[in-house]
């Protein structure tokens, strides 16, 4: 497991992986996620080519498992409004489905471009038990880069627990019933 960072260029409508301190394109129009902490809205200005605007910073399991940090920015457009929606809609903790996350182009009526966040739930990769993978991983839920003063997150303790209990696919013994269809032999 690594720890990656992620970026999000909204102007341009591409997903950036730092690389060895340089950016690059991920290539999809998508960033599928396990979201273990997603923070508050905070007022911040965390790169200087920036204007002020609120973020939240996110903690999740990329595609490949690793540990990664991203922000999402409301820019102009109020666009946190559609993360917050999505985290409000869902009605489960954010880290027990992948979320898959799109910069959704907008244009205005006078000819200008950008993207939005589009957020959809799907299911967990399969067999995937959150618990044990978590469980001798002790990176910190908020990216130690940054210096935006997010509130202390909850423990990685409050994180595993979250996750939902993997169903053995194995049947249970007791009580099973054979399913298979009973033919009838005629003499």
């Amino acid at each position: 497991m690594r720890i990656q960072h992620y970026r999000f260029n909204r102007s341009q409508g591409v997903i950036y992986r730092e690389v060895e301190r340089q950016i690059q394109p991920i290539n999809e129009q998508h960033l599928d996620a396990i979201i273990l902490y997603a923070t508050p809205p905070i007022l911040g200005r965390p790169f200087s080519n920036m204007l002020q605007q609120e973020w939240i910073g996110l903690c999740f399991l990329d595609s490949n498992l690793d540990w990664s940090y991203a922000l999402l920015s409301s820019g102009n457009s109020n666009a946190l409004r559609s993360f917050l929606d999505y985290r409000q809609n869902l009605k489960a903790p954010l880290n027990t489905v992948t979320t898959r996350i799109t910069l959704d182009e907008q244009n205005s009526r006078t000819g200008n471009t950008w993207f939005m966040y589009d957020f959809e739930a799907l299911n967990l990769p399969y067999g995937f038990d959150g618990k044990t993978y978590l469980e001798n991983i002790n990176y910190p839920l908020v990216d130690t880069r940054l210096e935006l003063p997010f509130s202390p997150p909850p423990s990685l303790d409050e994180i595993r627990n979250q996750f939902p209990r993997v169903i053995s696919s194995k049947p249970d013994k007791q009580g099973s019933t054979d399913l298979r269809t009973q033919f009838m032999i005629w003499d």
